[in-house]
């Protein structure tokens, strides 16, 4: 039922039919490896990292597939290309642009691929909570107390600052030093 090969082998015993003279007929056999029909219904499972990266893979062969069968919910998905093998990776982040987290739900539906022997595939899903993506600008924040010391605080991880990044007119900054919180004290 999945189309693998077989020895099949044919006979017709001696005897078991007769010309119409009457003479008893020969045996005959024949042996031949041949596929089997393929009834097998295909499969497909998709995977999604953390990260958002998507692999969709199918238990075997397939054909009609397209990037636009795999729908997403709760984001964008991003460049699935299919690879040698025969599966498709790509990129999905969630919906929203600060790199928060966000559940995306992926599916494929039952009959939009089909094996190469014509039959349908089944349809196949998975969610995952991955992040957006980040592209709202860092802002930083500056607060100096009574007693001189400045506190410099952003609104996501940065990279990239150091106390050099720091302009100051009218005095002098000491000992600017990030905190374990991504702030810096000085």
């Amino acid at each position: 039922s999945t189309g693998a090969a077989a020895q099949v082998n044919v006979s017709i015993p001696a005897g078991s039919y007769a010309a119409n003279a009457g003479n008893l007929g020969q045996s005959a056999s024949q042996s031949q490896t041949v596929p089997s029909a393929d009834t097998a219904v295909p499969s497909a499972s998709i995977a999604v990292d953390a990260r958002g990266n998507v692999a969709v893979t199918f238990s075997e062969p397939v054909k009609d597939f397209e990037p636009s069968d795999l729908k997403i919910a709760g984001g964008t998905l991003l460049d699935l290309v299919q690879q040698p093998d025969g599966s498709w990776k790509g990129h999905a982040v969630a919906n929203g642009s600060t790199g928060a987290l966000g559940k995306v739900e992926l599916s494929i539906d039952a009959s939009s691929y089909q094996d190469l022997a014509g039959n349908p595939g089944q349809a196949a899903s998975q969610s995952q909570n991955i992040p957006s993506a980040d592209s709202t600008a860092p802002a930083a924040s500056i607060s100096i107390a009574p007693n001189g010391e400045i506190t410099i605080s952003f609104s996501e991880p940065v990279k990239g600052f150091d106390a050099s990044d720091v302009q100051v007119a009218g005095g002098t900054l000491l000992d600017l030093v990030q905190q374990p919180d991504g702030s810096w004290k000085g």
